[in-house]
């Protein structure tokens, strides 16, 4: 019996204990249990695909091995301080079933998807489906499953302006149904 009905992997990296949260990430890719990634928890989900899936054994995230092989989550090249920016969405996913074809989203975060690594995860059920103005990935989506999706950006900052953001409400919905 899961004592839980989703997971959600929220902004402040690095964690204090990375192995778990990998683990927890795993289990709700796995199992089916409803994920939602934001910042910190896009970029781990992403690591923890290309590591346990893809089998990318020098995937790292840079903020954390700064010389690592496969630098999948790198520096930005400026700071995101409460930025709102526009991405659009792939209109073939579920994203944009929840959010529409674009949005503009706020972000607080210095690191992002190197999109030079991006090509990786062609063809595999983990695809990104909304790119910013540089086609840089901004958020992701696991075919076949209740609700697995990470943005790089970060919809709980909806609530600073007293506004409930779909995505959150479709997770909240994932989580009931889950049971």
């Amino acid at each position: 019996m899961v004592a839980f009905d989703g997971i959600w992997c929220v902004p402040g990296s690095p964690f204090k204990s990375r192995v778990t949260v990998l683990g927890a990430i795993e289990y709700a890719r796995i199992s089916g249990l409803p994920y939602l990634g934001t910042c910190g928890g896009f970029q781990h989900a992403i690591l923890e695909f290309a590591l346990n899936n893809l089998g990318l054994e020098g995937a790292e995230l840079e903020e954390e091995v700064p010389n690592a092989e496969i630098p999948l989550i790198s520096s930005l090249p400026c700071r995101l301080n409460n930025e709102a920016l526009p991405i659009r969405i792939d209109s073939n996913s579920r994203l944009a079933t929840i959010m529409g074809k674009s949005a503009i989203e706020k972000y607080n975060c210095g690191y992002g998807m190197n999109q030079r690594f991006a090509y990786l995860f062609e063809g595999a059920p983990f695809r990104f489906v909304a790119f910013n103005e540089n086609d840089v990935p901004q958020a992701f989506e696991l075919k076949e499953h209740l609700f697995f999706i990470g943005t790089a950006f970060q919809p709980e900052r909806s609530a600073l302006d007293g506004r409930e953001h779909a995505l959150v409400s479709s997770f909240l919905s994932a989580a009931a149904e889950f049971r």
